[in-house]
């Protein structure tokens, strides 16, 4: 008899998701459009913007200087304060006096030829008398710079001067090629120790990524309004039928329960198995599949399941449940974090947010997706 009510309820409960459908459909939809423009309102969000830099290269050994400055613009560090554009000097000085720039940088003539031979070569800054914030800023990292590279200057100094006295294991010509060397080793390896060491909003996810998990725990959050049909008045009656012929309530509980984790469990294998294939497809990496994934997606949709019966017996009826569930959902989705990140959110917020379970749910679908755990 059991089995029999678990068959009927799960035929209840995806007949009233299926009733429901096209409305699942504007939601998913509306849900997606709010993703979409989150995840495009911070793309590039930073506490601190770029500033854009024009670059003054001279003609002598100016591919070697265009190739050199493009390997340090192109590192996440470099790129996460400024922006370089090589243009001659009268076009970057215009565009200054214009404010198309905020700063040009210009390089002396023979500047290659004195770098090589060891001798003192001065590179130009020029900025607007009136700086924001961000420009102050990328001023004080430029002479932050270029200080560090004065003390790299005076070790290596040091280090050739004792070598020329002393006994060294590597002859004196090739330490500076040695140390030349290291030096590469480590700007090249930058990248890859600012995307670790740096603070992100994200936390050590992809914007893409988290934004994914959002949308996947917003899809299994609002799915439970479609559910609220499963305890209507004539839901009640039948519930009391059962307790006659001995069904207890725990068992009733189960059964709704199992049925709606049911449902939902779908809609994420669903999802789950796009993103795999559009990964493999375009080739990109994003979403890999696992079937180690699917019990702890299974947990998620559990959990979902839980909290709907909780909310809709607590509640009474089926209408007040769903404007209380609906209440209940729009407050946790904005104070979470799930659509704004718990960083940009008022600090009294704040506060509140790691207590609100979607902001648990949603680290939970981050591991369970991206991460190393399933459970």
């Amino acid at each position: 008899m059991f089995f029999r009510y678990l068959c009927m309820e799960q035929k209840k409960a995806l007949a009233v998701f299926i009733k429901s459908f096209r409305y699942f459909i504007c939601m998913v939809l509306l849900l997606g459009m709010a993703v979409l423009a989150c995840s495009a309102a911070f793309r590039d969000a930073k506490v601190l913007n770029a500033v854009d830099v024009a670059v003054v290269i001279p003609e002598e050994k100016g591919e070697e200087l265009r190739l050199l400055t493009g390997l340090a613009s192109a590192m996440q560090s470099a790129k996460s304060i400024c922006r370089m554009h090589y243009v001659d000097e009268s076009v970057a000085m215009e565009q200054l006096a214009q404010g198309t720039v905020q700063a040009v940088l210009i390089f002396p003539e023979h500047f290659y030829k004195d770098l090589d031979e060891g001798n003192d070569s001065f590179v130009r800054l020029c900025v607007p008398q009136e700086s924001d914030v961000s420009l102050q800023t990328f001023q004080e990292l430029l002479q932050d710079g270029v200080s560090i590279l004065w003390t790299a200057e005076a070790g290596v100094s040091a280090v050739l001067e004792q070598a020329q006295y002393g006994n060294t294991k590597i002859a004196y010509q090739d330490i500076g090629l040695k140390v030349a060397t290291n030096y590469l080793k480590t700007a090249l390896t930058r990248t890859g120790l600012y995307d670790s060491m740096v603070c992100s909003p994200f936390g050590e996810y992809e914007q893409k990524q988290y934004y994914f998990s959002t949308g996947l725990i917003l899809v299994l959050l609002f799915t439970g309004l479609c559910f609220a049909r499963l305890y209507t008045g004539g839901t009640k009656v039948v519930e009391q039928k059962l307790s006659l012929y001995g069904m207890r309530a725990g068992r009733i509980a189960f059964g709704k329960i199992m049925a709606m984790t049911n449902v939902l469990f779908l809609l994420a294998f669903l999802a789950y198995g796009i993103g795999c294939i559009v990964t493999y497809e375009l080739e990109i990496s994003f979403l890999f599949w696992d079937v180690r994934v699917l019990p702890g997606l299974y947990l998620l949709c559990l959990l979902f399941a839980v909290g709907y019966h909780l909310i809709y017996c607590i509640a009474g009826k089926s209408t007040e449940g769903l404007l209380v569930l609906l209440a209940l959902e729009v407050l946790m989705v904005l104070a979470s974090g799930m659509l704004v990140p718990v960083d940009y959110l008022p600090k009294f917020v704040q506060q509140i947010s790691h207590w609100t379970p979607l902001y648990h749910l949603n680290r939970y679908g981050l591991e369970l997706l991206f991460g190393n755990s399933w459970f």
